[in-house]
């Protein structure tokens, strides 16, 4: 159980530097990432879709909305995606702050980043109740949902289903 828990890690490891260094399949410039993450929203029951890019013309900005509505539940998610390796600076989170949700309401705004946010970010994305998700757990997602993307998508992110025996001590 060990080896097949350092396999698994070792893999996540390895899709968090494919698709941070831009050597996967995923449409450029940021928008096969927010695809992926609509992807992602749509498993988990929402009703998710990339937004038209700067609806506004100052900072606001989101890159995905979502929402899922059921008999107990109404929530809306407003989602900025930064494609960046290495750590991810404060812009996303400024667009976030800047975007008006007094409209709608259960509104939670999320910076996405395939990066390492500073302590700085993150502090301040606390202090305005904005939550993160950066590279690490990202990938924990993708990793958790593996067997509902679509194969598509797994080949654009260069992952390949291989058969595997396990080796029986007798």
């Amino acid at each position: 159980m060990e080896q097949e828990e350092i396999k698994k890690e070792a893999f996540k490891q390895e899709l968090l530097h494919s698709i941070a260094s831009g050597n996967t399949r995923l449409s450029a410039g940021g928008n096969g990432l927010e695809r992926l993450i609509v992807e992602l929203l749509r498993i988990e029951g929402y009703n998710a879709n990339i937004q038209a890019k700067n609806q506004s013309s100052d900072l606001a900005d989101i890159d995905i909305k979502a929402e899922k509505i059921d008999r107990f539940n109404e929530s809306h998610l407003f989602i900025q995606v930064k494609y960046h390796s290495g750590i991810s600076g404060s812009h996303g989170l400024n667009q976030l702050i800047e975007y008006d949700s007094q409209d709608e309401a259960n509104v939670q705004k999320w910076l996405i980043t395939t990066a390492t946010l500073s302590e700085t970010t993150k502090q301040k994305a606390e202090e305005m109740q904005i939550n993160t998700m950066e590279g690490s757990d990202l990938v924990d997602w993708i990793h958790s949902n593996l067997d509902k993307l679509s194969q598509a998508t797994k080949e654009r992110l260069g992952i390949i289903e291989v058969p595997q025996l396990i080796k029986f001590r007798g």
